[in-house]
């Protein structure tokens, strides 16, 4: 019995070192862009894949990849093509991405999480997420999207989904510029050192409606059905509305003044205090 005991110890101290786990290690935090390192460990030590990382890339030729794969969504009939990384966010993400190939492993890959704020009415505003993998092997550069511009729910905020290889988050299929070639629906291996990468190419409209945050062009009403909001506010009450959102999701407000001063600025009613 003794015998058994001391055996079955050794087998639960010896196992756990046994198994492979996932182990990620943050890299970069700041201004919306989050950027980490993916492994697979075992016996404590990191399970290479054959990356050829370290790889030196400068952020100018990621930034000149990046800008030309676009990505197809299909609703309905309709189909629709656009960048897949917005150009407001491509030379962050590609100084970022840059730095992080020069410290990573054969056995890591990138994760790149991107959220941003866009206006919507001119003053509200939504957060967006796009999200890739990034590894190279077998001299080609592999970018996995995830999402692309997708909306974040008000309860995700707070703890952002992370990116996957293979993770199809998204109804989208990646639509891949000249010297690359996909490798699945969302995959594009890019012969990343050709010369062409050396230049930017052409610039490209990122496909956004802006408005004035003087609202000088008319809203649309279904814009303003989709916030619960009447047709025919000023600018002025607007401005109000966007304030008062933000002092709620700033915790300066309660809930209850929130919506009692909402009201009364859709109704058109004098200031109240909080």
């Amino acid at each position: 019995m003794a015998r058994v005991l001391c055996l079955a110890i050794v087998v639960a101290l010896f196992l756990p070192g046994c198994i492979t786990r996932t182990v990620t290690d943050d890299f970069y935090d700041h201004a919306g862009i989050y950027v980490f390192f993916r492994y697979q460990q075992k016996s404590g030590r990191p399970i290479s894949r054959g990356y050829q990382h370290p790889a030196v890339i400068s952020k100018e030729r990621l930034a000149h990849i990046l800008s030309v794969i676009d990505v197809k969504t299909r609703e309905g009939q309709s189909e629709e093509r656009r960048p897949a990384v917005e150009a407001t966010i491509l030379y962050p993400i590609a100084e970022v991405l840059s730095t992080a190939f020069a410290k990573a492993t054969p056995a890591q890959e990138i994760a790149v999480v991107m959220a941003r704020k866009k206006r919507r009415l001119g003053l509200f505003h939504r957060k967006y997420l796009t999200s890739f993998i990034a590894w190279i092997q077998d001299d080609s550069l592999y970018l996995d999207f995830s999402r692309v511009e997708w909306e974040v729910p008000k309860q995700k905020e707070a703890e952002l989904p992370m990116p996957r290889v293979g993770d199809k988050a998204m109804p989208f299929r990646v639509v891949p510029g000249r010297a690359m070639h996909s490798v699945g629906p969302q995959t594009v291996a890019v012969a990343w050192r050709e010369p062409i990468f050396s230049s930017p190419f052409g610039q490209r409209a990122d496909g956004v409606v802006r408005r004035t945050v003087l609202m000088d062009s008319p809203i649309p009403a279904a814009e303003l059905e989709e916030e619960g909001l009447p047709p025919g506010l000023r600018p002025e009450d607007l401005r109000e509305l966007a304030d008062l959102e933000e002092a709620r999701q700033n915790g300066e407000i309660t809930e209850s003044y929130y919506q009692r001063r909402r009201e009364s600025i859709i109704q058109g009613e004098a200031t109240t205090s909080p």
